[in-house]
């Protein structure tokens, strides 16, 4: 009972806290790379993220983000080291923010 209601507020910290985060760091690089370049790099980071998550599956985060650094180095071009690791922490960001909002959405359907 005690545990089900730590990892309630848990889940509802969390809730609140990534997209926050999200939002600062995809306004940051908005105002930094202007929102056509940062619109296009976001695609490239979201479709290299999303297929290496299903092609090397759950964990594994830090063989996953190699991955995708290689493969964002390569579509996109004078993009520096710290603006890729922002782009892949944004995308993982709304990611884990869509997953765990199926996941209260089924914990609710089941109640």
């Amino acid at each position: 009972m005690f545990h089900d209601l730590i990892m309630q507020i848990l889940l509802a910290v969390i809730t609140l806290v990534v997209p926050i985060i999200a939002a600062y760091i995809v306004n940051l690089l908005r105002a930094k790379i202007g929102n056509a370049n940062f619109d296009k790099m976001y695609k490239w980071a979201s479709i290299g993220v999303h297929a290496f998550e299903q092609a090397i599956g759950d964990g594994n985060g830090a063989q996953k983000k190699k991955e995708v650094e290689i493969f964002l180095a390569n579509k996109l071009k004078g993009v520096t080291p710290d603006d890729m690791d922002k782009l892949i922490e944004a995308v993982v960001a709304s990611m884990n923010k869509d997953k765990k909002k199926e996941v209260t959405q089924c914990s609710q359907t089941q109640d």
